[in-house]
């Protein structure tokens, strides 16, 4: 091997030990294994993933950078605190992004492709007694499906990104009472994407999307409970 391959090769490793950190230490942020406000000890956390401190510390920067984790100059890495006017700011930028998709989507996104879409939704439909993880996971796809048929890459980027910040206050805002609703909007959803009917499309995403300052206060409320008390 020359010199240069074992450089290359040692670059890899180091990539690959930073791809490692980071979707397990996202995974700890996500679960609350590391909980809101918590210092994040760097010298506990290289021996319990099995990496170095080098990796960590990328793979930590990279969360700082998507505002997972806030650093602290002397002090370090913190999980950041979940703010209600952050996740409510999320929120009404997770609508701005999808109307924006929808109108790009009812533009370009050929009628087989949201033929795809429409029996997607139906099928999702179908499934009951679904794990809540999965409910939201399976929104989460017919959304991130949505704002894809737009053609811009750039937005469903942003979009996956707000998701998994606002994935926890989704959890609690499955409520089964509104998911027949939920079921409803989404359909109609189609129907005005099909249609090519833009303003009818921003009308029925705001609504299926939004949550009221109260809701999303309520929301944290009960997720701090559960992070807290069980």
């Amino acid at each position: 091997m020359s010199i240069d391959d074992g450089n290359l090769s040692e670059v890899t490793d180091q990539e690959s030990a930073v791809k490692r950190s980071y979707r397990m230490l996202q995974e700890m942020v996500l679960s609350f294994e590391i909980k809101p406000g918590e210092r994040i000890n760097e010298s506990e956390l290289s021996k319990k993933l099995g990496v170095s401190r080098t990796p960590l510390r990328e793979a930590l920067n990279r969360l700082a950078s998507e505002n997972f984790v806030d650093f602290v100059t002397a002090k370090g890495f913190f999980r950041k605190e979940i703010k209600t006017r952050e996740i409510y700011d999320l929120i009404e930028l997770r609508i701005a992004l999808e109307v924006a998709g929808a109108k790009l989507a009812s533009k370009n996104a050929s009628d087989e492709a949201i033929e795809e879409l429409f029996d997607f939704m139906q099928e999702i439909h179908n499934i009951r007694a679904m794990p809540l993880a999965y409910v939201v996971s399976l929104d989460e796809k017919f959304h991130e499906t949505l704002a894809g048929l737009s053609g811009n890459g750039e937005l469903l980027a942003a979009l996956r990104s707000v998701n998994v910040r606002i994935r926890p206050i989704r959890y609690l805002a499955v409520d089964p009472e509104r998911m027949t609703l939920g079921e409803l909007q989404q359909k109609e959803i189609c129907i005005a994407l099909k249609n090519r009917q833009v303003e009818r499309l921003e009308e029925l995403l705001t609504v299926h999307i939004y949550r009221s300052l109260t809701e999303v206060e309520q929301a944290v409320r009960e997720l701090y409970g559960k992070i807290y008390v069980g």
